[in-house]
Parts: C-alpha cells; sequence; structure tokens
C-alpha cells in the first residue's frame, strides 16, 4: 500500500500535468467545462486521501497540499497571464477579408 505522499507525488507528476495541459488556451473555455476537470480532480483526491464523498472539496485541496484546478488556471503567474491575455486579443480581432 502507498503512503498517502507517494500517492500525492504519483498525482502531481502524472495527472495534474494532463488536466492542465494548454490551460492557457482553454483557461478561457465556459466554467461549465472547467468544472468537468475540476471534478475529475476531485475524484482523484477522494481516492488518494481515501475520503468519502460528503467531505467539503476545500478539505480535500487542504489536506492534500493541492490547489484546485480553477485557482491553478487563474493563477496570477506573468507567463500565463501574457498567454491568456494574447489568446483573448486573438479571439476579439475581427477577421479581415480580402
Amino acid at each position: 500500500m502507498l503512503s498517502r505522499n507517494s500517492k500525492r507525488q504519483i498525482y502531481q507528476q502524472y495527472l495534474q500535468p494532463i488536466l492542465t495541459y494548454a490551460c492557457q488556451i482553454w483557461g478561457c473555455a465556459a466554467s461549465y467545462n472547467i468544472n468537468k476537470l475540476q471534478v475529475l480532480q476531485n475524484r482523484a483526491l477522494r481516492i488518494i486521501l481515501n475520503y468519502p464523498y460528503y467531505i467539503a472539496r476545500k478539505y480535500l485541496h487542504r489536506d492534500a497540499r493541492i490547489q484546485p484546478l480553477n485557482g491553478r488556471i487563474t493563477d496570477p503567474s506573468p507567463q500565463l497571464s501574457i498567454a491568456k491575455s494574447v489568446h483573448i486579443q486573438i479571439q476579439q480581432s475581427p477577421i479581415k477579408s480580402k
């Protein structure tokens, strides 16, 4: 049986990069779609911590010491915010036809 810390490290090395891959692009998606990924993260944390379904999400993230996916996407790191602003500008620019 793996320890909680070992499970947490496996999550951070394998699952978290998959969940956050290209989040600069899809971070502007509808909250409904982002919530689907948040549910997946919550399920993984429940397995890691061996918590039942009725434990609140805030306790899952606190005890696992892992930031919620919603917070990770809106993280004010410079690289992430620059990429999101460029993506938003591209979406808002009108397409010019010749």
